[in-house]
């Protein structure tokens, strides 16, 4: 869905409150690195990008953005502070780059803008939660089989490494239960 779509029929837009530009990406792109401050906030019309944290020069994923998702470093979009996330592009991509002021000052001037800017900071808090959650009680499998049944455009898009790292486990491992979850 293209972004004046998703607005109007999310959000009942007859126009968006800001402007925008489009781009499209190839893939292994990054979009936001790390130690960038963000000044965008992107929308993922078409394509699928992986979010990345690095903690003692070990690079986790975190999470994986498909079209119609709203994707940045929240947390320094926000407060303006160096980013602690790597966003790339795993397909070819194509969005939609709303520039941090032109976003802010629609959330001030425009009440349906500052719902929008709510709900999107909503979804990504509860999407964080949830993940946490599974991390802390969920085996790898119990992970993979969730993925399976929720997000199956994942298994099907992305590199089964990309996946086990994900789930935090070695891509042997993920062989392991892909074998179980076959038999």
């Amino acid at each position: 869905m293209i972004f004046e779509e998703y607005l109007k029929n999310v959000y009942e837009f007859d126009t968006p409150p800001f402007p925008y530009t489009r781009k499209k990406l190839r893939a292994g792109h990054i979009i936001t690195d790390y130690q960038e401050i963000e000044q965008k906030m992107y929308f993922l019309e078409k394509g699928l990008v992986e979010e990345t944290v690095l903690e003692d020069d070990k690079e986790s994923i975190v999470a994986f953005f498909c079209e119609n998702s709203f994707v940045t470093s929240f947390a320094s979009l926000l407060k303006q502070i160096p980013s602690d996330k790597r966003i790339t592009t795993i397909e070819e991509c194509e969005i939609t780059v709303i520039q941090r002021d032109d976003l802010f000052n629609a959330y001030e001037r425009c009440l349906k803008a500052s719902r929008l800017g709510r709900i999107e900071s909503d979804k990504a808090y509860l999407q964080r939660v949830r993940r946490e959650k599974l991390l802390i009680t969920k085996s790898a499998a119990e992970r993979y089989q969730l993925i399976l049944e929720e997000e199956s455009e994942i298994i099907r898009r992305v590199p089964n490494y990309k996946i086990a790292a994900y789930l935090g486990i070695t891509p042997e491992s993920l062989s392991r239960i892909r074998r179980r979850i076959i038999s």
